[in-house]
């Protein structure tokens, strides 16, 4: 069955889309229009104020759930364990503070001034043992009521292919102590003390060595 278009009433080509006469568009069998609703600007402006007000409820939603399930921070025990913390750190700080080749003129310090034979053995490698037999367990006995302070004021440290040589030859390290040195200090050391209600200070140097992990001091320079 013949078709015509429906502007210029020329016949249609079958299957055609435009009319091949005037151009205009030929109606195509089965074509629907869209359901979908036009966009105009009051549609737009409606729909974005739906939008936002639903976001902000969602938000407004969101955010009060977090504040329902959220804990409140326990501020006292933390304060506690802070305050706790400082304490051991300032009681604490004459160990962890001193470097590990001052700990034994540290040691020695503590030992004369509280009478303490085992503080003051950790200066030494043989510890304990090595100086009982020369010691009396109470070390207020060789120092009766003294007030000893000792201050590192000076530092050497020795080089490795100097080491044996200087201990050998000036602080009389024995070799049996030296095969055991893997470093080693020259310490200027301030010692001063009240004694009989009056000051006294001198300064020495002491050498200071590390033995199997442990700085020292050698007990072979005494003797």
């Amino acid at each position: 069955m013949a078709k015509f278009c429906g502007k210029c009433g020329a016949e249609l080509v079958e299957g055609s889309k435009f009319c091949v006469k005037c151009g205009a568009p030929v109606p195509q069998p089965g074509a629907q229009r869209s359901s979908a609703p036009s966009e105009t600007p009051g549609n737009m402006q409606g729909n974005a104020q739906g939008n936002y007000q639903q976001g902000t409820a969602n938000a407004q939603g969101g955010y009060a759930g977090t504040s329902a399930v959220k804990k409140p921070v326990a501020w006292k025990p933390i304060a506690a364990i802070a305050a706790v913390v400082v304490v051991l750190a300032v009681v604490l700080f004459g160990v962890f503070g001193t470097k590990g080749y001052e700990k034994p003129i540290k040691y020695m310090e503590k030992g004369i001034n509280e009478g303490d034979i085992k503080t003051f053995a950790k200066a030494f490698p043989n510890g304990v043992e090595g100086l009982v037999s020369y010691l009396p367990d109470d070390l207020s006995e060789i120092f009766p009521g003294y007030d000893v302070k000792l201050d590192i004021v000076d530092k050497e440290k020795l080089e490795k292919g100097e080491m044996a040589v200087i201990l050998s030859d000036e602080y009389k390290v024995s070799a049996s102590e030296l095969k055991d040195v893997t470093a080693a200090y020259i310490l200027d050391v301030e010692v001063s003390a009240v004694i009989d209600g009056e000051e006294e200070s001198e300064e020495t140097e002491i050498p200071v060595v590390k033995m199997d992990g442990k700085w020292v001091i050698p007990m072979s320079m005494f003797w």
